[in-house]
């Protein structure tokens, strides 16, 4: 079993946990599967995304340094975004038409 902590986590908690970068990725093999049970748990979308106090911005992008992964910085730009607007930016950001 697998937990992956999400962005979400990342700002609230001010850059403490940081979110697990990955992606799915079809097997090399025909003759292989992959077998995958998530579960996503998501707050009410007027959630705000704010630090807490004596945290800073800075340390909470820092903290997620992978290059496959949007940058934070483009999808949550001031503390207290809502998780509404965050998962918007995000969908644009990854499934852009």
């Amino acid at each position: 079993m697998a937990v992956q902590i999400g962005e979400c986590v990342q700002i609230i908690t001010g850059g403490t946990l940081v979110a697990t970068p990955h992606c799915v990725r079809g097997a090399r093999s025909s003759n292989i599967s992959r077998v995958a049970n998530p579960y996503f748990i998501d707050t009410a979308p007027s959630f705000p995304l704010s630090m807490p106090a004596g945290s800073s911005r800075e340390k909470v992008l820092s903290s997620s340094t992978n290059s496959k992964v949007s940058s934070l910085s483009k999808r949550w730009e001031k503390d207290g975004t809502t998780f509404g607007e965050f998962l918007d930016k995000t969908f644009k950001v990854y499934y852009a038409e």
